[in-house]
């Protein structure tokens, strides 16, 4: 792994000054490189994100005049590729921080055990040589490459396939079958909700008995016999990503 660039922005001081030196530490022990810079204010951390591309982004929830989940907003809307791992004593607000696809969850009343365990799971997934964060498609005769974290979902018409992406008005389409995307999705995160859906989980704020609800506002028929099945691998996905750590 390459020199690890990170960012912590807290409002509270003290907190800033634990973080940044249990992040050190850890790293420190792992034998990896970082530059880990701190930020008392998300208006301060603004500026800086605009000349320095942190890979790994460390948010309190709670902070005056823009809060951790708005500012994650801000700063995936620039750099989708970045991860945010949010640091707070709001377990409550857990599931409001999942439109921003955080990497993890760390809680400030279990933090050395929390931090350690997300930074760690970071590490080794990034290790990992196996994982593409791409997706080769074609379109119009050429290769492109989607960039699997902006994929909201697939869904099937016929011959056709049409890929829902963050951001774009209207989806690509394309001819292709639904066998072939969900080999090349699944290890990547997506599930099989339906014959006709195929759904990022990073995308996924709600599991009905009929329908999945994604963090855009669509709703999305689920198929009767893969409730258990959906539910089941979101979880398993959830854990494996650190995006809850409860436990």
């Amino acid at each position: 792994m390459n020199k690890l660039t990170i960012a912590v922005c807290d409002d509270d001081e003290t907190a800033l000054i634990a973080i940044r030196g249990t992040i050190v530490a850890l790293l420190e022990k792992l034998k990896i490189q970082a530059v880990v810079d701190t930020f008392t204010s998300p208006e301060l951390f603004e500026k800086a994100f605009d000349g320095i591309n942190y890979r790994l982004i460390f948010l309190d929830i709670e902070m005056p005049k823009l809060n951790g989940i708005d500012l994650g907003s801000k700063i995936k809307e620039k750099n989708s590729t970045t991860e945010i791992i949010y640091i707070s004593n709001r377990e409550d607000l857990v599931f409001e921080t999942f439109k921003i696809h955080p990497f993890g969850f760390v809680r400030k009343s279990r933090f050395i055990k929390d931090l350690s365990e997300v930074l760690r799971l970071y590490i080794d997934m990034h290790n990992a040589t196996a994982i593409p964060d791409t997706v080769t498609v074609k379109y119009r005769g050429s290769d492109v490459a989607l960039a699997c974290n902006d994929i909201t979902y697939i869904e099937s018409a016929r011959d056709y396939q049409y890929i829902y992406m963050q951001g774009k008005s209207e989806p690509l389409k394309l001819r292709e079958s639904m066998d072939t995307f969900i080999k090349q999705l699944e290890p990547l995160g997506f599930i099989r909700i339906h014959k006709g859906y195929i759904v990022n989980f990073r995308y996924i704020r709600r599991i009905d008995n009929t329908a999945v609800t994604l963090t855009t506002n669509a709703e999305l028929p689920l198929s009767r016999r893969l409730v258990d099945a959906t539910r089941a691998k979101y979880m398993q996905l959830c854990r494996a990503n650190g995006v809850v750590r409860l436990n």
